[in-house]
């Protein structure tokens, strides 16, 4: 059995690895550092699947977070396409799916998350599709070629040809990244119908005003919004053909992305004294329950000291900054999650900011700048901002914002200073 010793051992691939692996350089640029990765290239931007990836605006390079060289001028290790299969803490050991053993001094866990699955009867036919990893937008681009050539007929024109073009979706799940990847389909020439099992895009990260709002602008670009459905089953003759919806409607489809969540893979933990609950639980510098251990990304839940709570964030910027955190404070740096990271997402070109938890919001408060752009002020129940959702710039509209949510600023009784467009807020 191989077994090899390393300063630094960051599991994952993903960007929390790599901004980890950078942060650990600033401050030590001798011992041993290694990245383990199951997926098959270096530390890319999972944020950018949905958008200009799945667009062909950008290509694998333009993904990618740190240049193929970067690995061997640090000085430090990748291995891709090796997965992680048991941690001992107390050896200081890591065994991956080869039989090789990897001993370490720190370990960081970047293991991410996992696209949750449909459950549903037809969820297994050829033409379902998850969007986590840079495969899987390989494969649904190839499905979307497909269905452009053989697919049903749609709406849209190409008026340069003269004909209807082909190509039908369903995207099942109405939260940020279903949001995402509808739009980018239907600019790539698909019609798509949006499966939303609430009465609004974005149930559970915004208010009613920002989900009409943007309910609107997918309506407007010709996206089939279905509000109040759940997709129950899926049919088809040896693939996916159409969706069944709870209404008892049918929806036609060339192929299915299902936006439905993700999953922890926690089996990784099993007899380690790391502390987990959903995920894995780190204090405010990302540190786990073992002493030589760290967590970062999507794989962790992080105490928040502006809430006073472990905050599960799944987000590019919180993965982005809790790698950095881990890295510097697993190099003897100091690092503390005091900063809260912003919520971006991007839609047929409209941007939505947030800043906060919509978990701890008891009620909304909407300033309406004009017909396309809005802020949305969630409010906790002991009066103080708990998070703020800008529609449109946030440097013209609410150039505060993010530290108004970091101070906690109570609110209570200013209700019409945050209704009014011109209203200031200290």
């Amino acid at each position: 059995m191989k077994r090899q010793h390393v300063h630094y051992l960051l599991l994952g691939g993903g960007v929390s690895a790599g901004e980890a692996a950078v942060a650990i350089r600033k401050f030590d640029r001798k011992n041993a550092a290694m990245i383990v990765t199951s997926e098959s290239i270096r530390p890319y931007r999972r944020s950018e699947l949905s958008r200009g990836y799945l667009r062909r605006e950008l290509g694998r390079e333009a993904v990618m977070t740190l240049e193929p060289d970067w690995f061997a001028n640090e000085g430090v290790t990748l291995r891709t396409g090796r997965r992680a299969t048991q941690i001992d803490v107390d050896r200081h050991l890591v065994s991956l799916d080869n039989d090789e053993q990897i001993l370490f001094d720190r370990l960081l866990i970047a293991t991410g998350a996992v696209a949750k699955h449909l459950t549903i009867p037809g969820a297994n036919l050829p033409g379902v599709h998850y969007l986590r990893t840079l495969d899987d937008a390989d494969r649904l681009l190839n499905t979307i070629e497909s269905a452009k050539l053989q697919g049903h007929f749609h709406d849209l024109v190409d008026e340069r040809a003269g004909r209807r073009l082909r190509g039908r979706a369903v995207v099942i799940g109405a939260n940020m990244l279903g949001v995402e990847v509808a739009s980018s389909l239907r600019q790539v020439g698909i019609h798509v119908e949006l499966i939303a099992r609430n009465a609004n895009v974005w149930h559970r990260f915004a208010g009613e005003s920002v989900g009409r709002l943007v309910g609107r602008t997918l309506s407007d670009a010709g996206i089939a919004v279905h509000e109040n459905e759940i997709a129950t089953r899926i049919e088809g003759d040896g693939r996916v053909q159409r969706v069944v919806l709870s209404s008892g409607k049918v929806v036609e489809a060339d192929f299915i992305v299902a936006c439905v969540g993700t999953d922890q893979n926690r089996d990784l933990l099993r007899g380690t004294p790391v502390a987990a609950e959903r995920t894995i639980l780190v204090d405010a510098q990302c540190h786990t329950s073992a002493s030589n251990v760290w967590a970062a990304g999507d794989c962790c839940t992080v105490f928040d000291p502006h809430f006073g709570k472990h905050t599960p964030i799944s987000r590019w910027e919180h993965a982005v900054f809790t790698g950095q955190i881990a890295g510097t404070n697993m190099a003897g740096g100091s690092a503390t999650y005091d900063k809260i990271p912003a919520n971006v997402t991007r839609w047929l070109g409209r941007t939505a900011t947030g800043f906060g938890e919509s978990r701890f919001v008891d009620h909304r408060i909407v300033r309406q700048v004009d017909s396309d752009r809005l802020i949305e002020f969630g409010v906790a129940r002991d009066g103080r901002l708990a998070q703020i959702l800008i529609i449109g710039d946030v440097d013209s509209m609410l150039p505060n914002a993010q530290q108004l949510v970091e101070k906690r600023v109570n609110v209570a009784g200013r209700e019409d200073v945050l209704r009014d467009p011109n209203g200031s807020i200290e």
